[in-house]
């Protein structure tokens, strides 16, 4: 393998998410107390995704290649644009499974514990390794060079920066490399974009001065003028990004304690699927469910989307990143209070997703 707050219900960002359900194929069906199996009675799972992003490919593909119901799970796809707002949704019963980065997580169950709930959220798989944002600039303004990320970060200041959520990671990574490098982030405004299309506008129409994007968006914003100015897919932006978790599949406590077959079930659809998507020969099959649901994305560049993620896609987490993780935000920002260990991370390190 290659590396790898809590909100108030929205009553209309639900409604939104479900009918965006049809752009994925998705069967119809809720929550479920019981397991299911290959050659019994599926199990309803109702799965959170990324409409027109890579982060939730593997689930995407998962459906589009049998691959859930090889083992026993009848997915439906919902897609949100956020994690804060798909958390919302879980938390309210709307979701059983979300995707999104260990900081929102770790914000929801610290929120749970201040209301005296018992309730929190376990990751039940890995879903993304290294950073994978770009911060892309508008075109029009005198930027800094890209050589120079604090430069970069300093000129933020004053400026509006589009995120896709408020609260979502694009924005907590950013508020703590500011703080890191002893920079005053409440000097910049952060208004939510989204993923994707509605991203590409706000930056394109001078909505937002920059953007904290996902792939494909990001290449979408620099084919249209804008300016790279901090690419964390290579690496070398800042010492402290290494390692990390991007994302993990997410679900409550309660939701575990009530399916945990149903959960391994997952666990080892979600294993199965990194397998399917490292071999080079489904290439093509991946950028096909991909280009689908992605408005105005052709199979070339589809594919070449596709060969740039899997390398950072990664059903494994090791308990290493979710430590740094955790020292950069509890270091650098007020995100999170409480460090997060790898056992309260994890619900269960079966099928071996957690090591070292």
């Amino acid at each position: 393998m290659k590396r790898l707050r809590f909100l108030r219900p929205v009553a209309a960002t639900a409604v939104a998410a479900v009918a965006l359900a049809g752009l994925f194929g998705c069967s119809q069906g809720g929550g479920s107390s019981s397991g299911g199996s290959a050659t019994g009675k599926l199990t309803d799972v109702s799965i959170h995704v990324y409409p027109g992003a890579l982060t939730t490919i593997a689930a995407q593909v998962a459906q589009s290649e049998g691959i859930f119901q090889k083992h026993g799970i009848n997915a439906q796809l919902i897609g949100f644009a956020s994690g804060p707002a798909a958390t919302q949704a879980m938390l309210s019963g709307g979701l059983n499974v979300v995707n999104s980065a260990p900081s929102v997580e770790y914000v929801s169950n610290e929120t749970l514990a201040s209301t005296g709930s018992k309730e929190r959220i376990k990751a039940i798989m890995g879903s993304m390794g290294p950073l994978f944002y770009s911060l892309v600039g508008r075109k029009g303004v005198n930027w800094p060079s890209s050589s120079d990320p604090t430069a970069v970060l300093k000129s933020l200041e004053g400026k509006t920066v589009g995120v896709t959520g408020l609260a979502a990671d694009t924005q907590n990574v950013l508020v703590g490399l500011m703080k890191e490098k002893g920079l005053d982030p409440s000097k910049t405004t952060f208004v939510a974009v989204g993923i994707g299309q509605s991203a590409v506008a706000a930056l394109t129409t001078g909505q937002v001065d920059a953007a904290v994007a996902t792939p494909p968006t990001g290449e979408t914003m620099t084919a249209g003028g804008g300016k790279m100015l901090i690419d964390f897919r290579k690496g070398d932006i800042d010492k402290l990004l290494d390692p990390w978790i991007q994302s993990a599949w997410w679900a409550t406590q309660s939701w575990l304690d009530k399916n945990p077959t149903t959960a391994e079930h997952l666990q080892d659809a979600f294993l199965e699927t990194q397998k399917y998507m490292e071999d080079p020969k489904h290439l093509n099959e991946i950028a096909k469910v991909f280009a689908a649901q992605s408005q105005g994305l052709d199979m070339a560049d589809a594919r070449t989307a596709i060969k740039n993620i899997i390398p950072i896609t990664e059903a494994k987490v090791s308990c290493q990143a979710v430590d740094n993780v955790s020292k950069f935000y509890t270091t650098y920002t007020t995100v999170f209070k409480d460090s997060v260990s790898c056992a309260d991370f994890a619900w269960s390190t079966s099928n071996s997703w957690v090591t070292k």
